[in-house]
Order: structure tokens, then sequence, then C-alpha cells
């Protein structure tokens, strides 16, 4: 599972911390917290934009 001050810190710094994750702890995050993927697909188009 992943630790809530992990979740927390996604929530204020995400693009540093989606960068710190395996490609497993990305998917389990994913699963259990479907909003994460969203904000992640969003960064990354973002950044394509810029």
């Amino acid at each position: 599972t992943i630790q809530r001050s992990y979740v927390l810190q996604l929530l204020y710094q995400p693009e540093y911390a989606f960068e710190k994750l395996t490609p497993e702890e990305s998917q389990c995050l994913f699963e259990q917290y479907p909003f994460f993927k969203e904000l992640y697909d969003s960064i990354q188009t973002f950044k394509k934009m810029l």
C-alpha cells in the first residue's frame, strides 16, 4: 500500500513525487486512487504544451 505521507506529498508536489514512483508503485497508486491517474495525465499533457 502507499503510505499516507507519500499521498500528501503527491498532492502538494505532484510532479516531483510522481518521478520517484516505480512502475509498480504507480500502478498500485492509480488503482487505489484513480484521481491521481487523472492528475498524472494532466501534468504530462501540460509538460508537452510547454
